[in-house]
């Protein structure tokens, strides 16, 4: 079934402009996607970086405790003496 009346190509050309209309918000959507990914990634790290500097302190406090039951042992223990 041809169509004679030269509208065919009318139908083709909107249905393109239709679909080109659609891949730059398909593509602007896509980078909106990248971008959040991106900040994501960059959260995860600032995360990673301040767990690790949070387990250092912990760690700093848990030898300061140990040096502080030390120096409490001895004074208690070296004045009974």
């Amino acid at each position: 079934m041809s169509d004679d009346s030269g509208s065919a190509g009318v139908g083709d050309n909107t249905r393109g402009i239709r679909k080109a209309s659609k891949t730059p918000g398909r593509e602007q959507a896509q980078w909106a996607m990248a971008h959040a990914l991106e900040d994501l990634v960059w959260e995860q790290s600032l995360l990673q970086e301040s767990a690790a500097r949070q387990e250092e302190l912990l760690e700093d406090l848990v030898s300061n405790t140990k040096v502080i039951a030390d120096a409490m042992d001895l004074f208690i223990w070296g004045s009974a003496s």
